[in-house]
């Protein structure tokens, strides 16, 4: 007959610090958990909690100290909470990384040991003392040469006291946002001026340059790594390192162009480039929460030799007069501007607007078709009555064809008598230099 199978059940640790102060406690939460990872109760573990070298089988468990003994047992509740510390033992260890293992004093259960995350015992730390004062952006293209990133780093103890009584070498690294080491290390440049070392002031100054922008490493930032230097003095090794805040490395300041003028390489050729953009494109607003243009309410603009300011109405009738047709045409010519759709990033990071217009060819085939319709019989039949009246002929037949009253018009609009004889026309219905001719814009 064959036995049932124990059931497993896993170890689970809580997060140490990474670089413990020696002599300072902290604690280390462990618990018995499932394999779906669910909290085990109502068991009792008694644990042994050891201190082993990274990439080694030595350990070291002279150098762990535990506050309460007891508290190495994993009680019904399924968890329990160590407070230890790191004796200054460490210092005789050549590998100074170590781990903490947690191991199940049982047999009745089947019960997998657990590791905490590597742990570095220091006694002083490097800190960027001007970390708030590190650019977010910084153009490598601008300022000349000279131009650098300035970083200063400090030496402090336990309690953020300036440690002066000690000399640290240091040597400085790049790594991407996020802790990836950057392979093209050559690309981190440091000044001649900077000093190397921290002596009795406890401090020192860095002058660096990084001479790739960011968008050859994917747009990533950079953070300079300062540590210390180990290979001219390894008894520093119980200092921890410093890092800076993320970098993004451009080349130049791009200056933000006029945000109503459009880049001409919009435009395949300078023909399609709309005319007079500043003064009669009307700019939409963008929502910030649904990127959606807005279109503002569109201003009427009026040339200098406008003769007359029309309102923008619509009719529900044919327009039956110039009047009316002008101020219909003028109403039309709104849905014929250029208007800003949103905008694209560059990779300088600037902003371009982008335009857009619909096709215009069933507006003017709407405007000529009015005008065809409003004009075409009255405009003869206004010509021949003039050419009646002068002749003395009168009630001569207006169903004549549209080519001879065309030709009609043109030629009494020619006539510089002719224009005497109309009185008190309207200017804007006769004058050559502002009427609009059927048959010019049919040509």
């Amino acid at each position: 007959m064959a036995l049932p199978l124990r059931e497993t059940y896993h170890l689970k640790v809580s997060e140490v610090p990474k670089f413990p102060f020696l002599d300072k406690w902290f604690d280390v939460r462990v618990s018995l958990t499932t394999d779906t990872g669910r909290l085990k109760t109502g068991l009792d573990v008694p644990l042994q909690i050891r201190m082993k070298c990274v990439d080694s089988d030595e350990y070291a468990d002279h150098v762990l100290d535990i506050a309460d003994s007891s508290s190495t047992k994993i009680s019904s509740s399924g968890m329990t909470n160590i407070r230890c510390r790191i004796l200054n033992g460490v210092s005789q260890y050549r590998e100074r990384k170590f781990v903490m293992v947690a191991t199940p004093i049982i047999s009745d259960i089947h019960v997998i040991d657990a590791v905490t995350s590597s742990m570095m015992p220091i006694r002083h730390r490097l800190v960027i003392n001007n970390i708030d004062e590190i650019p977010g952006v910084w153009f490598k293209d601008q300022g000349g040469r000279q131009k650098c990133i300035d970083i200063v780093v400090g030496l402090v103890g336990e309690n953020s006291e300036n440690i002066t009584n000690r000399s640290i070498p240091i040597k400085i690294r790049l790594q991407y946002l996020g802790g990836e080491s950057v392979v093209k290390q050559e690309i981190l440049e440091v000044t001649r001026d900077s000093c190397m070392y921290i002596g009795a002031t406890g401090r020192t100054e860095l002058k660096v340059r990084i001479n790739e922008v960011s968008m050859r490493h994917q747009g990533r930032c950079f953070c300079v790594v300062v540590t210390p230097d180990t290979l001219k003095d390894p008894t520093c090794s119980d200092v921890s390192p410093a890092t800076t805040s993320g970098i993004e490395i451009r080349s130049k300041l791009v200056k933000s162009k006029r945000p109503l003028e459009e880049p001409m390489d919009q435009y395949s050729s300078p023909e399609e480039r709309p005319t007079n953009l500043r003064k009669t494109a009307h700019i939409p607003t963008i929502s910030p929460i649904s990127l959606q243009p807005q279109i503002l309410t569109p201003p009427r603009i009026i040339s200098q030799d406008s003769f007359f300011r029309p309102p923008p109405v619509m009719f529900s009738h044919p327009p039956r007069n110039t009047t009316e047709w002008a101020q219909y045409v003028v109403n039309r010519l709104q849905h014929m501007r250029w208007e800003q759709i949103g905008s694209e990033i560059e990779p300088s990071g600037s902003h371009r607007p982008v335009y857009s217009m619909r096709n215009p060819n069933a507006i003017i085939d709407e405007i000529l078709s009015s005008y065809s319709a409003m004009t075409g019989e009255s405009i003869g039949a206004t010509t021949l009555s003039v050419y009646s009246q002068e002749d003395g002929e009168g009630g001569t037949d207006i169903d004549c064809g549209w080519e001879e009253a065309e030709s009609a018009l043109r030629g009494n609009c020619r006539s510089d008598s002719d224009e005497e004889s109309l009185g008190d026309e309207p200017p804007t219905a006769w004058n050559r230099n502002n009427s609009l001719f059927l048959g010019d814009l049919m040509n």
